[in-house]
């Protein structure tokens, strides 16, 4: 949930079967797959964008999650101008270009089928 809008949260379940909370960003990176969560970091949502790698960054909430705040839209999929400059901006820096090019291209998709399904 993104300040009182809801991430429209999917259950999934772990590879032991149990069942465990899809946890969404506003940028599209699913935090309950992230190799940080939930020890170094426990979400974007949960976190109101004061998540762990701000102390890299000089930023002290994520730009992205202020942007969605700003224009009051749960996702980036809901605005015209994603991927914008934010994206491309607070990459993470162990990724090459290309690789940080195709994860931004899986996000904005996986955004875009959020927003065309009306999550």
């Amino acid at each position: 949930m993104l300040d009182g809008i809801s991430f429209g949260e999917i259950p999934t379940t772990r590879k032991e079967a149990e069942p465990m909370e899809r946890i969404l960003s506003c940028c599209g990176i699913v935090c309950s797959e992230c190799p940080s969560y939930p020890t170094e970091c426990a979400g974007c949502p949960a976190l109101k964008g004061r998540v762990f790698w701000l102390d890299y960054v000089d930023a002290d909430i994520c730009p992205v999650y202020k942007c969605c705040l700003d224009k009051a839209v749960e996702h980036c999929g809901k605005c015209g101008e994603m991927p914008c400059e934010r994206w491309t901006r607070y990459k993470d820096p162990n990724v090459s270009e290309e690789e940080g090019a195709a994860e931004r291209e899986k996000r904005a998709a996986f955004l875009r089928q959020r927003e065309e399904s009306g999550e």
